[in-house]
């Protein structure tokens, strides 16, 4: 009995880990949703699922409901997965979206940590497997995708990404149908999560597998054979997310993708990631905080060291014959030369390169290449570990210290602002507001996917409640004498019976765009169907009675990929269903795989250092000051000097400053929702009494009327070279930049002052 409990410590111990260390990153989901700055995007098409939905409507390609009601071809681009997620999560929480909202998050750090232990654990040791987890989902670039962005689809791929490699290692070392049906579907799932990150992330997957493939004893199965497994499961997973993918690469021509993210001024060179950054002390709640995008000083380090080691073994046994760890040498060095090149095309560094290459330019953002980044040095640091699995002592240390650090380099990131505002029930009205107030026509950044015969974004619903779960017939344009030709409507979000008695021919003309996929029938023929000069939905009938009916349906294309991804959906289940024989069954018990028996002692270290973390983050850190965190307290944040006076008309709060010969950092906390975009006067005024000043245009580039009740802020402005002999006095003050008077101090002498005094600056 006590072997038995003693091998079943042993074997929750590693789980123990990792739900310890999973618990740390998740526990900032309890509460109110973080405030992402691409968060409203993603939560509020929820409301047009559900809309859809209640229609019977389980996927379409147009969203009817958004663009002010004009619709929009979102998920034909943006692919559904994380927000079905996201409404799985808003049901399992009784209709409670921000509760349901964090819960999806956390489910993909929980994918995350569970996917790269097994893959670590399938690769070296259960202790290797816990040090490259803690070094994925504890990496800064993770962090910043979850509560700095807010992006669901893209923490989901990064979550998704670790089990898809687990897959696909598992189907190179032993080559059975049902391993490749499951990395397949691993794969499908990562495509369906986030289109860039997707297709981004495959790449390092399939050399991880290749990698595997190829240094397995071919004795027991030929490399050809490993390496078509890997082929297979990447085909397959291609084969069944491609009703997804392969539209959107078809039809992104119709759009204005490249013109739209042009005109934003979205320049890539402004978006490179800082590699070597380290966040600054958190100050929790702070919106605009200084969190750089990076994969992490520790796991950069750690993983090149792996891969350097990795590089040095194998070199070594180039010149002798294969060591045992031959394979797992392959696999790090191969990870960690990959991470370094992801990582460099992430950094200024590969800004000839985008130059040159237009077609990294439809990334966007050079920072995506940290996906595969973080995810390969992860692997690259479990090798690193596997290493020191010779010196057991050795071992536990580096667990130890690497946890450390890959902990102090993540708190920052653990701090988020929240959003007050977001509601339990999201509704159509929601996404139309949030839609008019952060300029995200169909609830993307820049607009992007517009049709491409739309003149310009619309601003405003061509009728009212043309937005709010609208049938197609409803949005037919009518002129006066309509009762006249019309004679019975009916309809759906994406269709729409029509019964017409025309005197004279006519186009017929919907409060709709048109996008490839509207199609029509009159009197069951096929009818011609484009666009008006304003790009509206258009339809020509001829004089007479007729049945019209208009609807979104498929292309060429979207037909070919539905039928490819049925295709595979079927051989996945084949595969699935088939019995595995005798003899492959005797080969996967026979199936060599690394030592998974775990140093003891390393695994009690790093199970205690991380329990020793998450007590000091959740008794300490989350309540008190320290050096890795400051809170606001009674109206002033420690670290910063204290205005003498404060309260700006009861709106805007200057809760702390900071001072020197270069900069001026402002930290602002709204009262209230402020009723106006206020701007900051900065008014320097020199020896000799003479005033000059600096007008930021929105605290923090923000604008104040998105502002909610106690949202901190922090707005810096550089400081001009003080006068030759003499230093100069700084003063702040509030303006409504529209004329209106500056904001009072409240408490001020008698609540008269406008302006609050710094003090001094020395030449």
């Amino acid at each position: 009995m006590t072997s038995l409990l003693r091998q079943a410590l042993r074997a929750a111990l590693p789980w123990l880990a990792v739900a310890a260390l999973t618990a740390i990153v998740c526990q900032p989901l309890l509460g109110l949703p973080p405030r992402g700055y691409d968060t409203l995007m993603h939560f509020y098409r929820l409301a047009e699922v559900r809309s859809l939905l209640a229609h019977g409507i389980l996927f379409s390609r147009w969203s009817p409901d958004l663009c002010f009601g004009y619709g929009y071809p979102l998920f034909n681009f943006h692919f559904p997965l994380g927000v079905y997620l996201s409404l799985s999560t808003y049901w399992l929480t009784g209709a409670d979206a921000a509760v349901g909202w964090n819960l999806a998050f956390g489910m993909t750090l929980a994918l995350a940590a569970i996917g790269m232990f097994l893959l670590g654990r399938e690769l070296y040791d259960a202790p290797s497997a816990l040090l490259a987890t803690a070094a994925y989902v504890c990496a800064p670039h993770f962090l910043y995708h979850t509560f700095a962005r807010g992006s669901l689809p893209n923490a989901l791929a990064m979550g998704l990404a670790p089990l898809a490699a687990y897959g696909l290692v598992r189907a190179a070392r032993v080559p059975e149908r049902r391993r490749i049906a499951s990395a397949a579907l691993a794969l499908a799932a990562l495509l369906l999560s986030h289109p860039a990150a997707g297709v981004l992330l495959i790449a390092p997957l399939v050399v991880v597998g290749i990698a595997t493939a190829a240094c397995a004893d071919p004795a027991r199965e030929p490399i050809a054979a490993r390496v078509r497994a890997v082929m297979w499961a990447v085909a397959l997973g291609l084969a069944v997310a491609a009703f997804a993918w392969l539209p959107a690469l078809a039809e992104l021509q119709h759009t204005q993708y490249s013109r739209n993210t042009a005109s934003t001024g979205m320049d890539f060179r402004s978006h490179f990631a800082n590699l070597y950054g380290w966040p600054a002390v958190a100050i929790a709640g702070l919106v605009n905080a200084d969190l750089p995008i990076t994969v992490g000083l520790g796991q950069l380090v750690l993983g090149s060291l792996g891969a350097g080691l990795a590089a040095v073994r194998l070199a070594a046994a180039a010149r002798e014959p294969a060591t045992p760890l031959a394979g797992i040498d392959m696999i790090t060095a191969v990870s960690g030369v990959f991470a370094l090149v992801a990582i460099f095309l992430a950094t200024p560094l590969a800004a000839p390169l985008w130059d040159a290459l237009p077609f990294l330019q439809h990334l966007q953002f050079p920072w995506r290449w940290l996906d595969d980044g973080v995810l390969l040095l992860a692997v690259a640091c479990g090798g690193l570990g596997f290493y020191a699995a010779r010196w057991p002592t050795v071992q536990a240390g580096l667990v130890a210290v690497s946890l450390l650090v890959f902990f102090a380099n993540a708190v920052p990131y653990l701090y988020p602002p929240r959003w007050h505002s977001v509601p339990d029930h999201p509704t159509l009205v929601d996404a139309t507001r949030t839609q008019v107030q952060w300029g995200v026509c169909g609830l993307t950044s820049f607009n992007e996917f517009l049709p491409a015969a739309v003149l310009s974004a619309p601003t405003t619903v061509p009728f009212p409640s043309a937005d709010l779960d609208m049938s197609l017939d409803r949005k037919l344009q009518r002129d006066d004498d309509a009762a006249d030709w019309l004679t019975a409507r009916s309809g759906g979000p994406t269709e729409a019976f029509l019964q017409l008695d025309l005197s004279t021919a006519r186009p017929l003309v919907f409060d709709t765009f048109y996008f490839p996929g509207w199609a029509a029938t009159i009197d069951g023929r096929p009818a011609l169907v484009g666009a008006d000069a304003r790009g509206l939905l258009q339809v020509r009938v001829p004089a007479g009675a007729h049945a019209v009916h208009v609807y979104f349906g498929a292309t060429p294309v979207r037909i070919v990929a539905d039928a490819v991804s049925l295709i595979g959906v079927g051989v996945v289940a084949l595969l699935l269903l088939t019995p595995r024989t005798t003899a492959r069954r005797r080969a996967d018990r026979q199936s060599p795989i690394p030592n998974r028996t775990a140093p003891s002692s390393t695994l009690i270290v790093g199970t205690a250092v991380l329990l020793f973390l998450a007590t000091m983050k959740w008794v300490w850190f989350d309540h008190f000051d320290s050096p890795f965190v400051r809170h606001v307290r009674d109206g002033a944040i420690a670290g910063t000097r204290a205005p003498p006076w404060r309260r700006f008309g009861g709106e805007l709060e200057l809760v702390g400053y900071t001072l020197d010969a270069a900069d001026l950092t402002l930290y602002w906390r709204a009262e209230r929702p402020p009723a106006h975009d206020y701007a900051v006067q900065v008014v320097l005024t020199d020896a000799g009494g003479n005033g000059r000043s600096t007008v930021n245009g929105y605290p923090g580039y923000e604008l104040t009327s998105r502002w909610e009740e106690g949202q901190l802020v922090r707005d810096t402005y550089p400081l001009p070279s003080a006068p030759a002999g003499s230093g100069y006095r700084i003063a702040v003050s509030v303006v409504d930049p529209n004329g209106a008077q500056p904001l009072p101090l409240l408490d001020s002498p008698d609540g008269a002052a406008h302006l609050s005094p710094l003090g001094p600056v020395a030449e």
